[in-house]
Parts: structure tokens; C-alpha cells; sequence
């Protein structure tokens, strides 16, 4: 796909680009990089994502067709 696709994709995907502070789109992938919260969780969960703890990185990831989501935890 294109990265004019892959931007549609996430206009489109409901996941609501507030939620998150970071988004980054390419040809290949989209990374979308939130806080981790009860709110952006449900809305992800409603939306088919599944998220695993990465014990390495400390944050929770999710990848559904060509969108990847991290979430982290807010700092203090």
C-alpha cells in the first residue's frame, strides 16, 4: 500500500488519532504511540486489537493488518 493509503487507513479505523502522540505512516506500516489508558485500551479492544505486555520495553502492543499500536505507561 501507499502511505496515502496507510493514512486513510487510520482516518478511517476509529481509533481515534487523539488518543495518541505520536503517529508515523509509511509504505509498510503505521505505528500509532499512546499513553496507556483504560479509555484508549477499551477503544482499541472494541476495534478488534488485542494488546501483550512487552516485559522488555515496559508497554503494551497490538498489531491488527498494518497498524501497530504501542501504548506506555504515563510518567509521573
Amino acid at each position: 500500500m501507499s502511505i496515502y493509503h496507510n493514512y486513510q487507513a487510520v482516518a478511517e479505523s476509529g481509533l481515534g488519532i487523539g488518543n495518541f502522540f505520536n503517529i508515523s505512516i509509511s509504505d509498510d506500516v503505521v505505528f500509532l504511540l499512546g499513553w496507556h489508558s483504560h479509555d484508549t485500551i477499551e477503544n482499541c479492544k472494541k476495534l478488534g486489537y488485542e494488546f501483550v505486555w512487552d516485559n522488555l520495553n515496559n508497554r503494551l502492543i497490538s498489531e491488527n493488518k498494518k497498524i501497530k499500536i504501542i501504548l506506555a505507561p504515563k510518567p509521573f
